[in-house]
């Protein structure tokens, strides 16, 4: 009876520091974020874009808008999935547009208040935005 209890009691505590771990791995890209550079996967080649270009996406808790030109040109909803990267082997932030799991794989992180974007590929290309108002 008492071996009983002792699970009861101690399993909640067990399961509270797992969903605890989980949510410290995952990150978030709530905000306001501006374009800065673009890598290109094949040649390493990159393009830099000046302050105020008007490349922005804007996550909130759930959905996202993409602007071009200061013109929204897509908009949805997207979550993010830990999973292992195919090409590193290392178990990363995966973004998922409008639900789209079968879509290519784009990796992302914060680093130094950029978000890098990167397709899950050896000659994957990447895209560098500054976060511009984000929570940060």
């Amino acid at each position: 009876m008492k071996t009983k209890i002792l699970v009861l009691l101690i399993l909640p505590l067990l399961i509270a520091c797992k969903k605890k771990e989980t949510e410290k791995d995952m990150i978030s890209i709530i905000g306001k974020w501006e374009l800065r550079t673009d890598i290109n996967g094949l040649t390493g080649k990159k393009t830099d874009y000046p302050n105020g270009n008007g490349n922005i996406i804007v996550f909130t808790k759930s959905n996202y808008q993409n602007y071009s030109g200061q013109k929204l040109i897509k908009s949805g909803t997207y979550k993010i999935v830990r999973e292992i990267s195919t090409t590193t082997k290392v178990l990363g932030n995966r973004i998922i547009y409008d639900g789209e799991t079968d879509a290519v794989r784009l990796f992302i992180d914060i680093h130094d208040g950029n978000l890098n974007l990167n397709i899950d590929a050896v000659d994957g290309p990447g895209s560098i935005y500054k976060g511009i108002e984000n929570n940060n």
